[in-house]
């Protein structure tokens, strides 16, 4: 007779869901909350167990079970404003399980273990799974670093008020971001790599009112200041404080150019998990 504890079997799925999501964040290159993380991977381990624990539930044919678990999880975790991009959410969460999973048992026959279902270490199966997604993580990585990021990469001098700074930026086909009124292009620069820019005062009213964006331009220590709406995964509306600065230089290799007036809108959050790039340049400063 073969037991199944259910405490072991969340914590097991409580594990590869996170393995699992965290591969597919990697991947859209957005960043979520750990926490967030956590949450969205416990309710597909729950769902996973309730299913298992009801008898009459245990019939549902594997199709439905397997269209069903993801679906909580995924709108928790990134809410999708879209049909659309849920289904390129769905697919690609899909796609890394089975890429984990398969991954996980070839490895597991091919290193000799052939023992039955009901005899399968599920502490080695998770031990390789660990092994699997950190190969993956670190290929995937190194495929986007050396290979497709170098084609999008730009340096840019931001010079505002006699103060310079130089930031390392990436071109990003999916910053559609304008101010409201004058319609102009919006670079996206983390905080940290802005501070210096600021006066103390101005870096104080940052760091007391960061998270109520309203209450930072009332303060009128920036002007000319822009509140910038943005929506992205995992953020169905936010708010991006802008600012005005003197000059914006943009260069790579050959290519040179100069911004006056430029438009900066600060982010609080890091803009890659490695922190090895700290802008989002918009695209129509290279295309104009």
């Amino acid at each position: 007779m073969y037991v199944v504890y259910i405490d072991i079997l969340f914590l097991i799925n409580l594990v590869m869901d996170m393995m699992i999501f965290y591969i597919v964040s990697m991947i859209l290159n957005k960043p979520v909350k750990k926490l967030r993380l956590f949450g969205a991977s416990a309710i597909a381990a729950a769902i996973y167990c309730i299913i298992l624990y009801l008898p009459h539930l245990q019939n549902i044919p594997y199709l439905i079970f397997a269209l069903i678990v993801p679906v909580l999880p995924i709108l928790y975790l990134y809410k999708p404003l879209s049909l659309k991009a849920f289904l390129k959410l769905y697919i690609l969460c899909m796609g890394t399980a089975c890429l984990i999973g398969g991954t996980t048992f070839s490895l597991w026959f091919i290193c000799g273990y052939q023992a039955q279902v009901n005899e399968i270490s599920m502490i080695w199966l998770v031990m390789i799974a660990f092994v699997v997604t950190a190969a993956f993580y670190m290929a995937f990585n190194q495929i986007r670093r050396r290979l497709i990021f170098p084609a999008f990469e730009y340096d840019i001098t931001i010079k505002h008020t006699n103060k310079v700074i130089l930031v390392k930026s990436i071109l990003d086909t999916g910053n559609c971001l304008y101010t409201s009124i004058e319609h102009k292009p919006v670079i996206v620069v983390t905080y940290d790599a802005l501070k210096d820019l600021f006066t103390p005062k101005q870096a104080e009213l940052i760091n007391k009112y960061k998270n109520d964006i309203l209450e930072l331009v009332c303060h009128g220590e920036f002007i000319p200041s822009y509140i910038i709406p943005f929506n992205s995964v995992g953020c169905s509306l936010g708010m991006l404080l802008g600012v005005e600065v003197d000059e914006v230089a943009i260069h790579r290799s050959h290519f040179k150019k100069s911004v006056d007036r430029c438009i900066i809108g600060i982010s609080f959050n890091n803009i890659f998990h490695d922190k090895s790039y700290h802008a989002l340049l918009h695209p129509e400063f290279i295309l104009n």
